[in-house]
């Protein structure tokens, strides 16, 4: 009796010791994250992971990586992957997260099981494993040991040189202290303060407009960073073609 119930405590062990297996779509894609273009200086790229282990890393615009680059995890890596996409229950979320906010960057995963290829694409408004699996991702995208397989046009490369920086004197970028931006807001109104977008996924960064006849641009600025409720406050910038 000892030796068989040692037997199946054996086999449970072994069968959670498997964990997932790694299986992607027709072209051996496990996962992939696609990053779009925003109003401010957003990094632009694409990465997807096959199942062999290989790695694509593409930057396109405001990333350090610039062309197309590759790279390999392990096993494990994989494993691990796959596994947290199918505890987040990816397979089983909206498609697409609509957002009001015009000048976020969209963030696209994408993930295949093997049976079934899943996309999901948003702003803001995702769920909260969605971003944890973003932020897996870019971890990823974020790492060392990348071998750069195709550089970029030069044509892109000149673009950049001519690129300038603008200042946009109308529209404040606030870090507020953590919950207080609706009161902030509300008792800025009379200066013509509103919400324009939110520039970090994460809620810490926001930019706000201002009633510009009113108030000179440098009066309003140092009045913002004066309140104790802000941590930092900048006028937004923008890069345009000279």
């Amino acid at each position: 009796m000892k030796k068989i119930v040692l037997s199946l405590f054996t086999l449970v062990i072994l069968s959670s010791c498997a964990g997932v297996k790694v299986i992607g779509d027709n072209k051996g894609q496990v996962a992939a994250i696609e990053k779009s273009p925003c109003f401010g200086k957003c990094p632009v790229y694409s990465m997807q992971i096959f199942k062999d282990g290989k790695v694509s890393y593409e930057g396109k615009m405001n990333t350090k990586k610039l062309g197309v680059f590759q790279k390999n995890i392990t096993k494990k890596e994989l494993k691990d992957i796959a596994k947290a996409f199918e505890s987040a229950k990816f397979t089983t979320l909206q498609d697409i997260y609509t957002s009001e906010l015009e000048d976020l960057p969209s963030t696209m995963l994408y993930y295949s099981n093997g049976s079934i290829n899943k996309s999901v694409v948003g702003k803001e408004n995702r769920p909260p494993q969605v971003l944890q699996l973003q932020y897996m991702l870019e971890k990823i995208a974020d790492s060392d040991g990348w071998l750069l397989i195709r550089a970029p046009a030069v044509t892109d490369s000149l673009e950049e040189r001519v690129e300038e920086e603008v200042t946009i004197f109308s529209e404040i970028i606030i870090e507020p202290q953590l919950g207080s931006l609706p009161r902030f807001l509300q008792d800025y109104q009379d200066k013509g303060v509103s919400l324009t977008d939110r520039i970090t996924e994460d809620g810490r960064l926001w930019l706000i407009k201002y009633n510009t006849e009113a108030f000179k641009p440098e009066e309003m600025l140092q009045m913002i960073r004066s309140d104790k409720r802000i941590i930092s406050a900048e006028f937004n910038k923008k890069l345009q073609n000279r």
